[in-house]
């Protein structure tokens, strides 16, 4: 499962829910161990001119690839 958030305190108030907190307690039973990796975006682009918005629109684009690794970056496993 991956989480994303905006922010730390979007992130906060996201675990402060009661709903998250008994999901958390129920998830001790069934998984036998989790880490937390704080994940870092990049932009990389293949070609050199910058990504540029020029006009109003509609468009939304979404870019993701994710690559977690144990050991790597900053693990603190969940008690």
């Amino acid at each position: 499962m991956i989480e994303s958030y905006q922010n730390d305190d979007a992130y906060q108030k996201h675990e402060s829910l009661s709903q998250v907190q008994q999901f958390e307690r129920d998830l001790k039973d069934i998984v036998n161990s989790q880490v937390k990796v704080k994940l870092y975006p990049k932009f990389i682009s293949t070609k050199p001119e910058k990504l540029a918005i020029t006009h109003d629109n509609q468009y939304v684009v979404y870019l993701t690839e994710i690559g977690v690794q144990l050991g790597k970056g900053m693990n603190s496993p969940m008690q």
